[in-house]
Parts: C-alpha cells; structure tokens; sequence
C-alpha cells in the first residue's frame, strides 16, 4: 500500500511498553496492529454506545477506539510506543479495521480490534521529541500526532541511520520540485527578512548537502532546513 499525499501519522500503543511484548512482535511479524478492550464487541456495530456505563470506558478509552476503527485510514502512517520519548516500529496502513472473533496466539486475548499495517521500521527505538514539538508522547493508547508530518518524520528516520526493511525503498516520498517567487524583496532589509534563514538557503546548507544546517523554529520548537528541491526566485 502506497502512503497518502497527506497521511495523518498517528500514534499508537500494542500492549504494555515496559510489559509482555508477544503481542507487539506477533503484529510486527505478522503485518497487524491491535487494541483491547474486548467488550465493545465489533466497532462497526451501528447499535454500539461506546458512552454506555457498562463498558466501561472513559472518554480517552472512547476517542481511542473511535480513532482506531473510524477515523485512521489506509495510507496514514502509524507509529508504535517504545518509551514516553521513543517509537518502536513505524508502518502503512493498508486496509480498513476489523473485529476478530478468534484471537491468535500468543496475542493478549483481549486484543480483537485489528488494524493491517505493513511495518516499514520495526523493532527500532528512535527519539521523537524533537519532532513532535518537544511534546513526549502520552498514556493514551490512539491518538494523532498532529504535530508530526510524514515527510519530516521520514526524513528524519533515514538521517538518524534507520532504513526501511529490505525492498521499501518506495517509502520516500517523491521530491517534486516547488518554487518560491518573493516580490520587492529589494524593499526591505534582506538580512532581517531572513534572519538565520539567510544561511540556510545557501545551495551548500540545503538538506542533504555535506554542509547542511537547521534551526530551530520559535513557535513550534521543530527543526527546519531547507531542501533542495526548493528554488527561490
């Protein structure tokens, strides 16, 4: 399955972090991602009242099951938790979500909502603090990371030494070219226009170059370069 133009990423917890990792590795190996909470019963069941008292399940519990079954869709990019900072494993989504009624070994027999996902990156740990706005990651079994764009988060997989499993090398996204035109840049002061962007469109601290640099955005927190299919007239 291909990754969307726009896919969402969204964060993801299989089983305990710190606990029994059966069930993660047999969705690692067996190409799957799942969640509990087996007294739902089917997610795609119209009659369901996830707020019914009996289940249950508070409103993150909700929003989780919610996210898991409605709300990802195939070719959104889903990360798995390996720590409060880190990811384990990082995959496609290829297909809708799904009730199993029978539950494989050795997965957690709670574990009946399942989702395919093809792992690109399995059994890594790589920080993701950074990227997500300096923001750790959270208890809260499913939810999107907004912060977060696939692109960014694959480039920054590949520079941290991380390579997709053998025969995916078609994960990278396509670098089209995109072009900037700034009129009556002569109106202004260029070096304060730019700031520390002044440098970083130099051709040799573009991203991926031997030289490159980055800086770190104000607001968001996130580390920005500039790549080299960006041409600024």
């Amino acid at each position: 399955a291909e990754i969307r133009e726009d896919a969402s990423v969204w964060k993801l917890s299989i089983g305990e972090a710190s606990g029994e990792t059966a069930t993660r590795q047999y969705c690692f190996e067996h190409d799957e991602a799942r969640i509990g909470w087996a007294q739902t019963g089917d997610l795609n069941d119209p009659s369901l009242d996830m707020a019914d008292p009996a289940l249950k399940l508070g409103p993150k519990d909700q929003a989780s099951l919610a996210d898991f079954s409605q709300h990802i869709e195939p070719g959104d990019v889903v990360v798995c938790l390996g720590t409060k900072r880190s990811i384990s494993a990082v995959g496609v989504v290829t297909g809708p979500y799904s009730h199993d009624t029978k539950v494989p070994a050795p997965v957690r027999p709670d574990y009946v909502h399942r989702l395919p996902v093809r792992w690109l990156w399995r059994d890594i740990q790589f920080d993701i603090v950074n990227l997500n706005g300096g923001k750790q990651l959270t208890q809260q079994t499913v939810y999107a990371l907004s912060r977060i764009r696939w692109p960014d988060l694959y480039d920054a997989l590949i520079k941290a030494g991380h390579k997709p499993s053998a025969g995916l090398a078609e994960a990278a996204p396509a670098p089209l070219p995109h072009v900037v035109i700034i009129d009556e840049i002569n109106r202004g002061n260029v070096s304060r226009v730019f700031g520390e962007l002044i440098t970083l469109i130099e051709e040799s601290k573009r991203d991926g170059q031997p030289e490159a640099l980055s800086v770190t955005l104000p607001y968001s927190r996130r580390p920005f370069s500039v790549p080299s299919n960006v041409h600024l007239i």
